[in-house]
């Protein structure tokens, strides 16, 4: 780093000057000390991260994508005031023209079938989000300086434990994702045709709409975001993360993150979407075995159910380490740094539970609805509360092994290694079936809503954008944080509103126009039917479009 030392002393300077001054205290007691002072700590006013042209190749491409859909926008508009723009007279060019205007990304953003049952899907996705949100204000308020700490002491002492079990929440979303894997793939192994290709067909095409946003915030976190901000801990926090996106950016394209140690992993949450990736390539095959031999299908998924819930508790008794990822100070200060993170929070074939269950549930929920099987609205209610309140509980064991004078038993963290990615999972399962078979009245209406399935669809550019602003944010900051739940909660409203209005501005430019460009590509914009699409969770860009008459045959 080229240091100015008018502007300030040199980390070299501080390391000698403090040397100094401990060698006159300890060396006349015969104590030898040594000072050594990281120069990425040694901070001035000015920006001093190098321009690279890495960074000017990646402002250019997003002035060029923001000044494209604006002309191509005001085109549209021009013909359609002309009344030149009919759905008989447009094109095949303008069509793919128009992908890239704000007005087709806007319709699709705000297109809404109230008839389509799988609408709740999107309130749970917005409903999970708002957690994970707060959870990640949590991480970055307690791993960087802050006041009041006695706040967090009290809380490993006496709670809310749901803080320090919480990081098994994204299960959720590998849950619905292996349920809507096999409403989405269905239709195409029923239809005749390669089976090489009805196989490699949904992958590629899934790739394809995921990369674009993705690679859009890899590129902003390392080339954009060290230069939109200084601070004490702005070069720690946003540098190091640039350039491990510089040089690890590959193992991300790959979706082989979660195989690489995490301090080689560019974006803390890249590990989830090379998992989604490898389950869905686990899900295509399930399902293709399942519609082509239902018999050997439930094998497979059987024994796909057993190995899933066999290996968490195996490997963790073997390896004797913890069953739960510690929410401690050392995880927040440094999450790549831990153990438990790095060896069995991110492999494939310890998470694969909720996915096994969700892809599961969407063999029984087909025959569930074949045989049009109803439960009372008594049991609905009674059974999910139950159920709730059953699965919550042994969730919160896990705050349990917070307590130092605890004995380690491998038994213990191995059975909760398995039971804790089983919870949300026996909930989302139990609601899967009470939805589909009777459902939740007014309930189901209140997550159905237009707001939920708009803010639902946004759900992939939150979760690829939210730990970046989060880190900005706090790695901008002069003076501790006074750290309260009070202060947690307005901080999380804040996140929530910065994030969600971020990412629409990065689904309108990025992901809605490629999204539609790649549709031309796969040939499936013809055959899209606007009021009926059906959004993956957050980690999937990809939108297998289904019709209402596919809908109602599943």
């Amino acid at each position: 780093m080229a240091e100015r030392t008018w502007a300030s002393c040199s980390s070299s300077d501080l390391q000698k000057t403090l040397q100094n001054e401990l060698d006159k205290v300890f060396l006349p007691e015969q104590i030898n000390t040594v000072v050594k002072i990281d120069p990425i700590l040694c901070t001035v006013k000015e920006d001093m991260y190098p321009y690279s042209i890495a960074f000017h190749i990646t402002s250019a491409i997003l002035v060029v994508l923001i000044f494209l859909c604006c002309v191509i926008t005001i085109y549209q508009y021009t013909n359609i005031s002309c009344r030149k723009d009919t759905p008989k007279k447009t094109n095949d060019i303008h069509s793919v023209l128009y992908s890239f205007s704000f007005i087709e990304s806007g319709k699709d953003l705000l297109k809404y079938d109230k008839n389509n049952e799988l609408n709740l899907i999107n309130g749970i996705k917005l409903l999970t989000m708002m957690f994970i949100l707060l959870g990640h204000r949590f991480m970055y308020l307690g791993g960087n300086p802050m006041t009041n700490v006695k706040i967090v002491e009290n809380m490993y002492i006496n709670g809310p434990d749901i803080l320090l079990t919480c990081m098994n929440l994204v299960d959720p979303f590998f849950f619905m994702s292996g349920y809507l894997i096999y409403i989405t793939i269905t239709p195409v192994f029923q239809k005749s045709g390669p089976i090489w290709m009805k196989i490699v067909y949904p992958i590629i095409y899934r790739v394809v709409r995921m990369l674009p946003t993705y690679c859009m915030i890899m590129a902003i976190t390392a080339n954009i975001i060290p230069h939109l901000g200084d601070g004490p801990l702005w070069p720690q926090n946003t540098w190091k993360e640039a350039e491990l996106c510089k040089n690890y950016w590959w193992t991300n394209v790959l979706f082989i993150s979660n195989f690489f140690d995490s301090k080689y992993q560019c974006l803390l949450v890249s590990w989830y979407l090379s998992c989604d990736i490898q389950f869905f390539i686990i899900g295509v095959i399930t399902v293709c075995v399942y519609t082509k031999n239902e018999k050997y299908g439930k094998y497979l998924i059987g024994i796909l159910i057993g190995v899933s819930l066999f290996l968490p508790f195996v490997i963790t008794y073997v390896r004797k380490i913890d069953g739960i990822l510690k929410v401690d100070l050392p995880f927040l200060n440094n999450p790549r740094g831990s153990t438990v993170f790095n060896q069995t929070y991110r492999e494939p074939y310890l998470r694969a539970i909720p996915f096994i269950f969700g892809l599961a549930m969407g063999f029984i929920g087909q025959k569930l609805k074949e045989s049009k099987f109803k439960f009372s609205q008594i049991t609905v209610y009674a059974g999910s509360i139950l159920i709730t309140l059953v699965c919550v509980c042994i969730q919160l064991l896990g705050a349990e092994f917070y307590k130092y004078d605890r004995l380690y038993s491998p038994i213990e963290h191995a059975l909760y290694a398995t039971l804790s990615h089983c919870t949300w999972t026996t909930i989302g399962a139990w609601i899967t079936i009470c939805h589909l078979t009777t459902g939740y009245g007014l309930l189901s209406k209140i997550f159905t809503n237009r707001l939920c399935v708009i803010l639902g669809r946004l759900s992939y550019s939150v979760f690829l954008i939210n730990l970046p602003l989060m880190q900005m944010s706090q790695s901008s900051q002069r003076q501790p944080t006074y750290l309260s739940a009070k202060t947690l909660l307005e901080l999380s409203i804040f996140d929530s509103f910065k994030c969600y209005l971020m990412s629409l501005i990065l689904y309108m430019v990025v992901e809605g126009p490629f999204g539609n460009l790649t549709k031309h590509l796969f040939g499936r914009r013809k055959k899209d039917i606007s009021s009926n699409t059906i959004e993956l969770p957050i980690e999937q860009v990809i939108c297998i479009d289904i019709s209402k008459e596919n809908s109602s045959k599943l």
